[in-house]
Order: structure tokens, then sequence, then C-alpha cells
């Protein structure tokens, strides 16, 4: 489990995906927990918005701790690789694309809530198996701290994975 302490965590991976794997449909990359309740984490490109939601065991759909919606994929779904970093601490979330913060939040783990969802965590699909993402994933890492801006940057320095020529 992931998960440390009340939710202080950090999750990070590399996705390259071409514009035609996500037009017009919804692509689950990350989930742990349903989808859309209380105690979850999804990840996933729907229509042209990469959405990152996150409820703590307060907040659901109408009361959320992260909705991140106005990510326009065209910006990402460009078979370049990218990188997505997603930074949780007591009080406060944080998004990062290629070490841009892209949305911020302060209403998450409040007073007594707390964040460990009973799913499995699954990569590329959803619990129900539906919204195959289609692209390709790397260099997942999960942290049971939250990465500062500092350690964002030397991930992202560190470079996309490779692949030799002629690789089997």
């Amino acid at each position: 489990n992931y998960q440390a302490g009340r939710g202080v965590f950090t999750l990070s991976f590399w996705f390259n995906v071409s514009g035609n794997a996500v037009t017009g449909a919804t692509r689950a990359i990350f989930g742990h927990g349903a989808q859309g309740s209380r105690k979850s984490l999804c990840v996933y490109m729907k229509k042209d918005t990469l959405r990152t939601s996150l409820y703590d065991s307060l907040n659901a759909p109408g009361a959320t701790a992260l909705d991140v919606r106005g990510i326009t994929t065209s910006n990402y779904a460009n078979s370049q690789w990218h990188l997505y970093t997603l930074t949780a601490n007591i009080g406060s979330v944080q998004v990062y694309l290629d070490t841009v913060q892209k949305a911020a939040t302060t209403s998450y783990l409040s007073g007594t809530t707390t964040y460990n969802p009973p799913d499995t965590i699954l990569f590329g699909k959803y619990l129900t198996g539906s919204y195959a993402y289609g692209g390709k994933l790397d260099d997942i890492r999960m942290y049971t701290r939250a990465l500062s801006v500092a350690d964002v940057k030397l991930l992202y320095t560190q470079g996309p994975p490779t692949v030799a020529t002629g690789a089997a």
C-alpha cells in the first residue's frame, strides 16, 4: 500500500499516447478505488481532456478534493513521452505535467479524513475492466511522501524511457 499515515504520497509515471487513442473516448490511465467514489484516485483521458479525480473520505462527487478537468490532451496526446506527477500532503495536492504545476488544492485531508482505497491499484483500466488506455506507460513510481518541486524536476531531468532500436 503506497498510502502512508493519512494519505501522504506521490504518484508519478511517464505516458505516451497518440491523439487517435483518446479521441471521443474515456481512457483510464490509473485507478485506485471505484472511480468517482469516496477514497479514490483516478487519472484518465476523456474526450480532449486529461483528468485527475481525487476524493478523500469526506469528499465525493460534488465535494471534490481535486478534480482537474482543464488539461487539453492535444498538448499531451502527441506520441511524445510526458511526465505526470501528483503529490498529496495533508491539506494540499498538486498535479504536475512535465514539471509544470497544472492544478492544486488545499481542501485535501482536513481534520479526521483519510485516504485509503480498499480496492486494487490498476493501470490502463478501471476496476470494471473498462476504458482501456491504449497508450504506453513507463517508470511508474509511488512514494510514501509528497515529493518537492525539486524532486519532480529531478525525475523529469532523468528523462523519458528509451528503447534501443531492434530490441526484442
